[in-house]
């Protein structure tokens, strides 16, 4: 898996986590940690959850202006849990 995509699932994990404990400040911190590097480094913005499911976590987000949507397993994105 290449370094964004490895990112991206981070940011997803700790999405997942954040859903169940929003107060979680070292959480939260590191997503934004994450969300900082995806930006800086791979121009990825808009980071958003867009649906948690049978299937997976489905985000959505733009890189280098173009809008993407990725669904990740629930097995890789509730790793953390």
């Amino acid at each position: 898996m290449e370094d964004d995509k490895i990112l991206l699932l981070s940011w997803t994990q700790l999405a997942a986590v954040l859903m169940l404990d929003p107060e979680n400040e070292e959480y939260a911190m590191a997503q934004q940690e994450v969300t900082s590097k995806l930006e800086e480094e791979y121009r990825i913005s808009e980071l958003q959850l867009l649906a948690r499911s049978f299937d997976g976590y489905t985000i959505s987000y733009r890189e280098k202006g173009e809008g993407k949507i990725t669904t990740f397993s629930l097995e890789d994105a509730e790793e953390l849990l």
